[in-house]
């Protein structure tokens, strides 16, 4: 007798296959998996196999994808898919070899191009049990006969003949026992005792040898026991119906739990029942299924409003609890809706032409975010802050998934704090405004007492005073015209200063000509005032001394930025620095007054008296101006 030619399908199983098409979601197709106590589904297109889904295509479902609800069996199954001829199904070291090839624990059955059925692990042991384990203490058997009879020379032939299909089919038990990627236990139907176990057991429950899971009641290894009245009534089951499964919690003997579906089948070996129990890990799909379970709870309970908006329509096909709650509705309410319901609509735009402009944008960008006005069921205006994708929906086809956050609140503290800044800017130049029309009363008082007196040397003091004051108040007059209150734009800063000198002095641009090249360089009120001052000081001297006798000649204003330092260069192609000038020696007031302003702003100067007089005064912005 060969047993390795046994059916391993039955072909009227087809019947009971669970075949799925590759469009449906890979959540509902793990329900009905688990549903079916299967571990896997036939995916068929047009009634032609096109894939296979396992636990395993589960797994690697949850771990690569994030939107885990979206994903079709179409997009996670095994293909192509690795089948069997009707004649091979029936040969089991042919299964065996193609389940250890390939990797693989199904193997569709085909003839001529129609599906069968299919060979499973499950059902390899499904012939281990038709072939009952009895027949193995029977092939014994016929070996102890064979022992006998050694002296009968006549019956040699028949002896080795017998020997060879022992060893043959002992072998062949042998590897489908203990090749099984499932583990197998013997248990006593009667002690519930475990008397023999594979491989695989050994390996799944972490143990040394077999000594350390046999001879040990079964539920020994279970996380949770079952009271007496639940095993009792699980031993009647079995009893009775002579098969018995569940999905269990186990613990190994290293202490790490896992998933198992067990499976019970009663068997007579010897006479004697007992109990075959196939415990197969499903930790991969417990995760799995709690991932999927995860992921809805998420979905469901997340802070922010989630919605799916159909693109070609417009048609709301989803929305979360929170989206609902958002915008006052009810469950469902919003489900078969125009997207436009909750777009606020003013004289400036529709709710219609809000939505297609979101619209237009996502498509174009894949992804956008932005603030869009939106209106409650009551009609209440709110803020939103939300991020739409473009998604492919296996029943929808392109959607557009939309994330929304209430700001309402961010927007009116948003408001409050620009309206408080907008206040603090008229407060801010107001002040600049009197701090200028301070300035120039006492610009006004010096210039009258500077006409009334009739000390010569008295006048051109009063007239100095009176030109730094005014150089001030010019910082505080661009402060208060300007949009921006901290910076001066010195461009347009020095030019007006230099021409109020010119005018103060009472000198001609015909007669002494005035170059600039200043660049757009901002500065804040603190280094402003002493730059300007140095400005003045500077401007005035020249003015005053470079061009004695009516001379005529030239000014130049240079102010540019080096880096992180600005230089600030004023030369004059004047008569020059007397031959003793010694800048460290040299008490005078504006020399004095120039030093302390360019110490205060943290630079050096450097005085060149070759054809003329120049200063360049080099110094650090004191922040960055953007």
């Amino acid at each position: 007798m060969d047993i390795s030619k046994r059916r391993l399908f039955d072909e009227n199983y087809q019947q009971s296959l669970l075949t799925v098409t590759g469009n449906m979601p890979v959540v509902d197709i793990i329900e009905q998996m688990s549903h079916a106590q299967t571990s896997y589904a036939l995916v068929l297109k047009q009634q032609e196999l096109v894939g296979i889904f396992t636990e395993r295509d589960a797994v690697r479902a949850i771990a690569n994808r994030t939107l885990f609800e979206n994903i079709t069996v179409a997009e996670a199954m095994t293909q192509p898919v690795i089948t069997i001829s009707k004649a091979d199904a029936e040969d089991i070291a042919i299964v065996l070899q193609k389940f250890h090839q390939h990797g693989i624990r199904h193997l569709p059955v085909m003839d001529n191009g129609e599906l069968l059925g299919i060979v499973t692990q499950t059902s390899v042991l499904r012939v281990l049990e038709s072939i009952r384990v009895n027949f193995a203490f029977e092939t014994l058997q016929q070996t102890i006969d064979a022992k006998r009879a050694v002296s009968s020379l006549a019956d040699i032939t028949a002896r080795k003949q017998t020997e060879l299909e022992i060893i043959k089919s002992r072998d062949l038990l042998e590897v489908m026992y203990n090749e099984s990627a499932d583990a197998i236990f013997l248990v006593d139907a009667e002690t519930l005792i475990t008397t023999d176990c594979n491989q695989r057991a050994v390996e799944l429950f972490e143990a040394s040898s077999k000594a350390e899971i046999i001879n040990i009641e079964g539920q020994a290894l279970q996380k949770q026991q079952f009271s007496s009245d639940e095993l009792s009534a699980i031993v009647a089951e079995i009893n009775q119906r002579r098969v018995w499964s569940q999905e269990l919690q186990y613990v190994t003997k290293k202490n790490n739990e896992f998933w198992g579906n067990i499976a019970v089948k009663q068997i007579t070996v010897a006479d004697q029942v007992m109990n075959l129990v196939r415990i197969a890990d499903i930790s991969d799909r417990k995760r799995a299924e709690q991932m999927l379970e995860l992921q809805a709870v998420i979905t469901r309970n997340m802070a922010e409003g989630i919605c799916l908006v159909r693109a070609t329509d417009g048609i709301i096909v989803y929305a979360n609890l929170k989206f609902e709650k958002m915008f006052g509705y009810d469950s469902g309410e919003l489900t078969g809706q125009h997207v436009s319901i909750v777009n606020y609509e003013d004289e400036n735009m529709t709710a219609e032409e809000v939505n297609q402009a979101i619209r237009a944008a996502v498509l174009q960008q894949g992804e956008a975010t932005y603030e869009v006005h939106n209106v409650k069921k009551d009609g209440t205006p709110f803020w939103c802050r939300a991020t739409t994708s473009v998604f492919k929906h296996p029943e929808y086809g392109i959607v557009l998934v939309a994330v929304q956050q209430d700001i309402t609140e961010h927007k009116q503290a948003e408001e409050k704090i620009q309206r408080s800044l907008k206040e603090k800017e008229v407060l801010l130049k107001e002040i600049h405004h009197r701090v200028k029309n301070n300035l120039g009363i006492v610009s006004s008082l010096l210039q009258m007492q500077c006409r009334r007196t009739q000390d010569l040397q008295v006048t051109p003091i009063l007239l100095d005073s009176q030109n730094r004051i005014a150089s001030i108040a010019l910082v505080h007059e661009k402060l208060y015209r300007s949009e921006d209150l901290t910076n001066i734009n010195f461009a347009q800063y020095i030019p007006d200063l230099v021409t109020h000198l010119f005018d103060s002095y009472n000198i001609r641009s015909s007669h002494i000509k005035l170059h600039f090249q200043v660049e757009d360089v901002g500065l804040d009120i603190e280094s402003a005032i002493p730059c300007g001052l140095i400005v003045n000081e500077l401007i005035s001297n020249a003015l005053k001394y470079a061009f004695p006798n009516k001379q005529t000649g030239e000014i130049i204003v240079k102010l540019y930025e080096d880096e992180h330092h600005l230089i600030l260069i004023v030369r004059d192609n004047g008569v020059g620095l007397p031959v003793e000038f010694d800048k460290k020696k040299t008490k005078t007031l504006g020399i004095n007054l120039i030093q302390g302003l360019v110490k205060q702003l943290r630079g050096s100067i450097e005085i060149n008296s070759q054809q003329g007089t120049e200063f360049k005064i080099t110094f650090k912005k004191s922040r960055d101006i953007p």
